[in-house]
């Protein structure tokens, strides 16, 4: 279903090496958290309570904007931004709504447990190079 509605996967995150950079999962931090706003963005407005996606985008925005500024504080280049799902031609009629909005936040809940163990990753990998 997530192929017909047109549901892009989320980047990938892994541990910092050297074929992994700090950059590279900044980077792709960034272009999952924009593709999960515009997702529950395109969904919020059709479902019939609006209001309960409000906070939770809220969040992705204040995360977004955490790790637009620690790319900053790291002097990285800016990243690649992420163009848009085209999620809403796809929304034919309240299923689809209800099934792109479950994919959306199932696939979300999968990505901030990644995220979470990355920046914990980047945190270590910044304590070791101190060392």
């Amino acid at each position: 279903m997530m192929t017909a509605l047109g549901i892009p996967s989320a980047p990938t995150l892994m541990a910092i090496s050297a074929d992994f950079t700090i950059e590279m999962s900044l980077n792709r931090m960034s272009e999952g958290l924009q593709l999960y706003q515009d997702l529950l963005s395109t969904v919020r407005n059709r479902v019939s309570t609006p209001e309960k996606l409000d906070d939770l985008l809220a969040d992705i925005r204040d995360l977004l904007s955490q790790v637009l500024q620690m790319r900053e504080l790291a002097q990285l280049e800016a990243g690649a931004q992420y163009g848009g799902s085209g999620l809403a031609a796809q929304l034919a009629g309240e299923y689809e709504v209800k099934v792109a909005t479950h994919l959306a936040l199932t696939q979300l809940q999968s990505f901030s447990q990644d995220m979470f163990r990355s920046l914990r990753n980047i945190s270590r990998a910044k304590l070791v190079a101190r060392n």
